[in-house]
């Protein structure tokens, strides 16, 4: 399990942690918090951890007072967008470009973020 060890990080470094897999771990030492959603063929895509940097980046600017929150909050837009596209991609290649463009099209009516987040946390858009 990976929480203690992120707990501990974060704890040491007053930071927030995120660790993905399956189901991405995200905690400020105290808080932590679970999205699942997507598939392994995400895994199989180059840049989606460096778009999900960029959008967790994001969220925490737009987040200053709660960086876990803006973190959460990315990690779970990305898990929605993910999974969406992974329900229309035949393949890895086309996955790049329906990623994109679900990213794109994000709105809170098309993705039911709290759905996709465990542990009972508001994601708050």
């Amino acid at each position: 399990e990976v929480v203690g060890p992120a707990q501990a990080v974060a704890l040491k470094h007053r930071c927030v942690v995120s660790v993905t897999g399956a189901v991405d771990v995200v905690t400020d030492g105290e808080r932590v918090a679970r999205t699942s959603g997507a598939n392994s063929m995400m895994t199989k895509v180059t840049g989606t951890g460096c778009s999900l940097g960029a959008l967790v980046a994001a969220a925490i600017a737009c987040t200053p007072h709660d960086p876990f929150i803006g973190a959460l909050t990315a990690h779970a837009v990305f898990k929605a967008s993910g999974t969406l596209a992974c329900k229309a991609a035949r393949g890895p290649g086309a996955l790049s470009g329906l990623l994109c463009d679900e990213l794109y099209a994000l709105s809170r009516d098309a993705h039911p973020l709290e759905a996709l987040v465990q542990d009972n946390v508001d994601v708050g858009v």
